[in-house]
């Protein structure tokens, strides 16, 4: 097994994920920096929210999670198809589940821009889409279908990354991608501890 090739992998999918895209998506339609705007989120909701003033909410919300859900996805397909022959020394599943963490965590902490944080649910839906399909689904639609409960996005973030680590259980995915959709579970619910002593307090 070529080892570089795998570190090159992790390193690529970490710096993948760490392009802060709502920023720059943001910066090109609208001039605002994003850390000053809202919440200061580098994310698909504060984007939105940057947007609204000049009637482009929506348009940047959509290309903010399209590019997103890419950085998930990208390194994970690479990966597959770089590894696909190869002989690996551990469960190629939990190969793909690091790469995908390194994605999701790359996003979350956005390491090379000063005051920028992301909470990692579009990243985190595009990293496991590959390697939990069904399950992903199943947590798009629920955090669809919750829109009619719950305009937060927050509330529908965190019952839908629940609803993905359900679903792995439920269809009894591989040990790895079990662990991987609980870590990215708690990785989103960990981002939203804000979000969650306000839900608490009843302030959202």
């Amino acid at each position: 097994m070529d080892y570089f090739l795998l570190l090159g992998l992790f390193i690529f999918s970490f710096l993948l994920g760490s392009i802060p895209t709502a920023y720059i998506v943001v910066k090109l339609f609208t001039g605002k920096d994003l850390r000053k705007v809202g919440s200061g989120n580098i994310g698909g909701t504060n984007a939105k929210r940057a947007g609204n003033s000049k009637g482009q909410g929506y348009l940047i919300y959509i290309c903010t999670g399209l590019i997103d859900i890419l950085k998930g996805m990208l390194p994970v397909l690479v990966a597959m198809k770089l590894l696909k022959y190869e002989s690996l020394p551990v469960n190629k599943d939990l190969i793909y589940v690091i790469i995908a963490l390194l994605a999701i965590i790359g996003h979350d902490t956005m390491p090379f821009m000063k005051n920028a944080r992301g909470k990692g649910v579009a990243t985190t839906a595009g990293a496991l889409l590959i390697i939990a399909t069904v399950p992903v689904l199943i947590g798009a639609a629920v955090f669809i279908i919750l829109n009619i409960f719950f305009k937060a996005a927050s509330r529908r973030s965190i019952l839908a990354s629940a609803a993905i680590v359900v679903a792995c259980f439920y269809l009894d995915y591989s040990l790895w991608i079990k662990v991987g959709a609980v870590i990215s579970c708690l990785l989103i619910v960990v981002r939203h501890k804000d979000n969650i002593k306000r839900i608490l307090q009843g302030e959202e």
